[in-house]
């Protein structure tokens, strides 16, 4: 098998697979029947959920139980997240970002309180940067939506799916996956309750 690697973005991967231009797309992605109706999922691969990433002293008054009234907040545009969240704390300030580095910048220059999205991207976001995680925390404990990724696929093609779950379902997969998310719990974001 020949692997030609190519970009997409939030927008272009769901056209790069329904035209036929790309085979598979395997990265963050949430399983959705919207989505549903124009490509083709692979078995979900990891379990994510959205949480509030905050600067250490600024969790306390971030109430999750309560309005969030006023209080900015960052998210990324056309997500899931972008979907739910928002609806549930109609009362916060939203702040669009093109991304959780945008939205950590914007948490690091004090424009927000917090910045929503799917707490492992949060955490894999401030360790590319290089950021420390012991200035942040990120809550709440339980997150608040389930997000079920699995790999873009195209539409009718039973083959490629079973083939590609396959993989996914393998010994190897789950060794590699337990490689690289068993983390030293020294080196890890405090999670708040709120």
């Amino acid at each position: 098998m020949t692997v030609d690697l190519d970009r997409v973005d939030l927008q272009s991967r769901f056209e790069a697979i329904a035209s036929g231009e790309l085979d598979i797309v395997c990265e963050a992605t949430t399983i959705t029947q919207d989505r549903l109706e124009l490509v083709d999922f692979s078995a979900p691969f990891f379990i994510s959920g959205a949480k509030f990433l905050m600067k250490q002293g600024s969790v306390e008054g971030f109430n999750i139980n309560g309005t969030l009234e006023g209080i900015p907040i960052a998210y990324i545009q056309n997500t899931t997240t972008f979907d739910i969240i928002p609806k549930i704390y109609p009362l916060a300030q939203w702040v669009p970002v093109q991304d959780r580095e945008e939205g950590i910048a914007k948490l690091d220059g004090g424009q927000v309180k917090a910045v929503v999205s799917d707490g492992i991207l949060l955490v894999g976001e401030l360790l590319k940067q290089g950021k420390n995680p012991a200035e942040y925390a990120l809550g709440p404990y339980q997150p608040i939506t389930t997000e079920l990724y699995a790999c873009i696929l195209p539409q009718g093609d039973g083959d490629w799916k079973r083939f590609v779950d396959e993989v996914i379902s393998s010994t190897e997969n789950h060794d590699l996956l337990q490689e690289w998310f068993n983390i030293d719990q020294t080196n890890v974001v405090r999670v708040d309750p709120l």
